[in-house]
Protein backbone atom coordinates (compact mmCIF):
# COMPACT_ATOMS: atom_id res chain seq x y z
CA UNK A 1 0.00 0.00 0.00
CA UNK A 2 1.55 3.49 -1.01
CA UNK A 3 1.12 6.00 1.80
CA UNK A 4 3.13 8.62 0.30
CA UNK A 5 2.81 11.30 -2.40
CA UNK A 6 4.54 10.75 -5.52
CA UNK A 7 6.76 13.76 -4.87
CA UNK A 8 10.30 12.86 -7.23
CA UNK A 9 13.20 12.58 -4.49
CA UNK A 10 15.70 13.12 -6.86
CA UNK A 11 16.68 8.93 -6.75
CA UNK A 12 15.35 5.86 -7.14
CA UNK A 13 12.54 6.35 -4.75
CA UNK A 14 9.54 8.34 -4.78
CA UNK A 15 7.60 10.53 -2.78
CA UNK A 16 7.40 12.38 0.47
CA UNK A 17 5.07 11.48 3.50
CA UNK A 18 3.22 14.47 3.84
CA UNK A 19 2.19 13.92 7.64
CA UNK A 20 6.21 14.20 8.65
CA UNK A 21 6.42 17.04 5.92
CA UNK A 22 4.67 19.84 7.82
CA UNK A 23 6.62 23.41 8.72
CA UNK A 24 6.84 22.57 12.71
CA UNK A 25 9.12 20.39 14.94
CA UNK A 26 10.01 18.96 11.22
CA UNK A 27 13.32 17.77 11.78
CA UNK A 28 12.98 15.18 14.41
CA UNK A 29 12.47 11.85 15.83
CA UNK A 30 9.69 10.22 14.25
CA UNK A 31 10.05 10.92 10.26
CA UNK A 32 12.78 9.56 7.83
CA UNK A 33 15.80 11.48 6.42
CA UNK A 34 15.75 8.22 3.66
CA UNK A 35 13.89 8.94 0.73
CA UNK A 36 13.46 5.14 0.10
CA UNK A 37 11.49 5.06 3.83
CA UNK A 38 7.82 5.05 4.28
CA UNK A 39 8.00 8.26 6.95
CA UNK A 40 10.60 10.30 4.70
CA UNK A 41 9.86 13.87 5.72
CA UNK A 42 11.23 15.27 2.44
CA UNK A 43 14.30 17.64 1.64
CA UNK A 44 13.20 20.80 3.77
CA UNK A 45 9.94 21.55 6.23
CA UNK A 46 7.15 22.00 4.04
CA UNK A 47 8.37 21.60 0.60
CA UNK A 48 5.70 19.25 -0.58
CA UNK A 49 3.27 20.82 -2.96
CA UNK A 50 -0.24 19.62 -1.05
CA UNK A 51 1.39 20.38 2.17
CA UNK A 52 2.09 23.98 1.05
CA UNK A 53 -1.52 24.08 -0.58
CA UNK A 54 -3.17 23.13 2.69
CA UNK A 55 -0.76 25.49 5.13
CA UNK A 56 -1.62 28.05 2.81
CA UNK A 57 -5.44 27.26 3.06
CA UNK A 58 -5.30 26.58 6.79
CA UNK A 59 -3.52 30.00 7.34
CA UNK A 60 -6.54 32.09 5.11
CA UNK A 61 -9.33 30.44 7.23
CA UNK A 62 -7.58 31.20 10.48
CA UNK A 63 -7.02 34.77 9.75
CA UNK A 64 -10.40 35.23 7.30
CA UNK A 65 -12.64 33.64 10.16
CA UNK A 66 -11.28 31.40 12.49
CA UNK A 67 -10.37 27.84 12.59
CA UNK A 68 -12.55 25.68 15.05
CA UNK A 69 -11.29 22.42 14.02
CA UNK A 70 -9.16 20.57 12.07
CA UNK A 71 -9.62 17.01 11.49
CA UNK A 72 -6.43 14.71 9.71
CA UNK A 73 -8.09 11.50 8.77
CA UNK A 74 -6.16 8.31 7.96
CA UNK A 75 -6.59 4.46 8.42
CA UNK A 76 -6.56 1.63 10.54
CA UNK A 77 -6.07 1.38 14.07
CA UNK A 78 -9.24 2.94 15.72
CA UNK A 79 -7.61 5.94 17.33
CA UNK A 80 -8.75 9.55 18.06
CA UNK A 81 -5.57 11.54 19.03
CA UNK A 82 -4.80 14.82 20.49
CA UNK A 83 -1.59 17.00 20.10
CA UNK A 84 1.36 16.29 20.25
CA UNK A 85 3.40 13.45 18.09
CA UNK A 86 6.66 15.23 18.07
CA UNK A 87 6.91 15.11 21.49
CA UNK A 88 5.74 12.60 24.20
CA UNK A 89 7.15 15.35 27.03
CA UNK A 90 4.61 17.93 26.70
CA UNK A 91 1.22 18.31 25.85
CA UNK A 92 -1.07 21.61 24.45
CA UNK A 93 -1.89 24.33 27.39
CA UNK A 94 -5.64 23.38 26.68
CA UNK A 95 -4.94 19.34 27.22
CA UNK A 96 -8.00 18.83 29.52
CA UNK A 97 -10.14 20.11 26.95
CA UNK A 98 -8.94 17.75 24.21
CA UNK A 99 -8.90 14.66 26.25
CA UNK A 100 -12.82 15.42 27.16
CA UNK A 101 -13.31 16.08 23.59
CA UNK A 102 -11.80 12.95 22.30
CA UNK A 103 -12.91 10.43 25.18
CA UNK A 104 -16.55 11.71 24.24
CA UNK A 105 -16.14 11.11 20.93
CA UNK A 106 -14.49 7.71 21.75
CA UNK A 107 -17.77 7.21 23.10
CA UNK A 108 -20.15 8.79 20.86
CA UNK A 109 -18.62 6.23 18.24
CA UNK A 110 -18.76 2.87 19.79
CA UNK A 111 -22.61 4.00 20.73
CA UNK A 112 -22.83 3.49 17.37
CA UNK A 113 -21.84 -0.39 16.41
CA UNK A 114 -19.78 -1.04 19.37
CA UNK A 115 -16.28 0.17 18.09
CA UNK A 116 -13.63 0.70 20.53
CA UNK A 117 -11.30 3.48 19.79
CA UNK A 118 -8.57 4.97 22.29
CA UNK A 119 -7.84 8.38 22.85
CA UNK A 120 -4.96 10.31 23.71
CA UNK A 121 -1.84 12.48 22.79
CA UNK A 122 -0.97 11.10 19.31
CA UNK A 123 3.06 10.22 20.25
CA UNK A 124 1.66 8.16 23.60
CA UNK A 125 -1.19 6.46 21.68
CA UNK A 126 0.57 5.00 18.50
CA UNK A 127 4.21 6.94 18.24
CA UNK A 128 6.04 9.69 17.76
CA UNK A 129 5.39 11.52 14.64
CA UNK A 130 7.97 14.37 13.85
CA UNK A 131 6.49 17.18 10.89
CA UNK A 132 2.92 16.20 11.64
CA UNK A 133 -0.64 18.36 10.83
CA UNK A 134 -2.05 18.41 14.18
CA UNK A 135 0.80 19.84 15.96
CA UNK A 136 0.89 22.66 13.42
CA UNK A 137 -2.57 23.41 13.23
CA UNK A 138 -2.58 23.75 17.01
CA UNK A 139 0.46 25.77 17.53
CA UNK A 140 1.39 27.60 14.38
CA UNK A 141 -1.94 28.40 12.83
CA UNK A 142 -3.53 28.08 16.66
CA UNK A 143 -6.59 26.63 15.94
CA UNK A 144 -8.75 25.98 18.36
CA UNK A 145 -8.80 22.07 18.11
CA UNK A 146 -7.09 19.50 15.80
CA UNK A 147 -7.44 16.00 16.01
CA UNK A 148 -5.70 12.84 14.00
CA UNK A 149 -8.23 9.86 13.82
CA UNK A 150 -7.18 6.01 12.95
CA UNK A 151 -10.59 4.93 11.57
CA UNK A 152 -11.33 0.75 11.41
CA UNK A 153 -10.19 -1.78 11.87
CA UNK A 154 -7.11 -3.11 14.48
CA UNK A 155 -5.00 -5.19 11.97
CA UNK A 156 -7.48 -7.71 10.63
CA UNK A 157 -8.30 -6.16 7.50
CA UNK A 158 -5.42 -3.04 8.10
CA UNK A 159 -5.90 -0.53 4.98
CA UNK A 160 -7.69 -2.90 3.12
CA UNK A 161 -11.03 -2.66 4.46
CA UNK A 162 -14.00 -4.94 3.55
CA UNK A 163 -16.87 -3.28 1.71
CA UNK A 164 -19.61 -3.89 3.87
CA UNK A 165 -17.42 -2.18 6.53
CA UNK A 166 -17.20 1.41 4.77
CA UNK A 167 -20.57 2.49 5.96
CA UNK A 168 -20.20 1.55 9.59
CA UNK A 169 -16.94 3.10 9.65
CA UNK A 170 -18.37 6.60 8.11
CA UNK A 171 -21.32 6.49 10.73
CA UNK A 172 -19.39 5.96 13.39
CA UNK A 173 -16.80 8.71 12.14
CA UNK A 174 -19.76 11.02 11.59
CA UNK A 175 -20.76 10.19 15.12
CA UNK A 176 -17.68 11.49 16.57
CA UNK A 177 -17.70 14.44 14.50
CA UNK A 178 -20.93 15.36 15.82
CA UNK A 179 -19.66 15.08 19.09
CA UNK A 180 -17.24 17.40 18.97
CA UNK A 181 -19.24 19.99 17.16
CA UNK A 182 -22.07 20.29 19.91
CA UNK A 183 -19.82 20.28 22.90
CA UNK A 184 -16.45 22.50 21.90
CA UNK A 185 -16.71 25.74 23.35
Amino acid sequence: MWRKNRQDTGGSCLGHDINRNWPYKWDGPGSSTNPCDEDYRGESAGDSPETKALASFLQHVKSTQGLKLYMDWHSYSQLFMTPYGYTCDSVPDNNDDYQRLAGGAVDAIAAVHGTNFQSGPICTTIYQAAGSSIDYVNDVVQGDYGFAVELRDTRKFGFVLPADQIVPSGEEAFAGVMYLLQNMQ
